[in-house]
C-alpha cells in the first residue's frame, strides 16, 4: 500500500490569509522536480465607475468602506473581514490562525 501524499501551494498577498480549499493541489513524488508559472492579474478603471451604485459595479473603492481588522484596503482582505465577522457571530470564535486582537 503506498500512501498518496498532496502538496499543496497557495500563493497570496502577505497580508492576507490562507484559504482551505483553495491553491494548488499537486501530488508528491519524491525526486520530481517542477515549476510553477504565476500570472498575476490586474484590474484598472477609470473615475466615471465612481458615479455607479457598488451594488452595480460589484465592488467598492478603499475610500467608501474603512476595514477594522486591515490598515489598507484590499478585496480579500475585506470578503475576509465579512468571513470573520460572520463567523464570529455565528459561532462566537475566531479561525486559529486569526487574533482579532493583532489584526
Amino acid at each position: 500500500y503506498e500512501a498518496l501524499l498532496l502538496l499543496q501551494i497557495l500563493i497570496h498577498h502577505p497580508s492576507q490569509f490562507p484559504e482551505a480549499g483553495k491553491g494548488l493541489f499537486l501530488p508528491e513524488v519524491i525526486g520530481d522536480v517542477f515549476t510553477v508559472k504565476v500570472s498575476p492579474a490586474v484590474t484598472v478603471t477609470n473615475e466615471a465607475v465612481r458615479n455607479l451604485a457598488p451594488k452595480d459595479r460589484n465592488c467598492i473603492f478603499p475610500d467608501e468602506r474603512q476595514l477594522t481588522i486591515y490598515h489598507t484596503y484590499t478585496q480579500p482582505g475585506c470578503l475576509t473581514e465579512c468571513r470573520i465577522n460572520f463567523i464570529v457571530k455565528e459561532c462566537g470564535c475566531t479561525p486559529y490562525y486569526f487574533d482579532l486582537n493583532h489584526g
